[in-house]
């Protein structure tokens, strides 16, 4: 869930200065649908990755 609320927030961090100069009227819109566009991409990668990792509960030997 960080992923996509890290990617959400970089997202339009990155996207809302030139949006505001370039297309004022829709600065909001299109800052949140490339921040939900980010998050929903992120997400899924996030968790791939994370079942890639090996499982940590066997790693110490118990």
């Amino acid at each position: 869930m960080f992923a996509a609320f890290a990617a959400f927030w970089g997202a339009q961090m990155l996207v809302f200065e030139p949006v505001s100069h370039l297309l004022p009227e829709y600065e909001h819109t299109v800052t949140a649908l490339t921040g939900l566009l980010a998050a929903s991409a992120a997400y899924p990668l996030a968790t791939w990755w994370l079942k890639r990792l090996p499982c940590q509960t066997h790693a110490n030997g118990h």
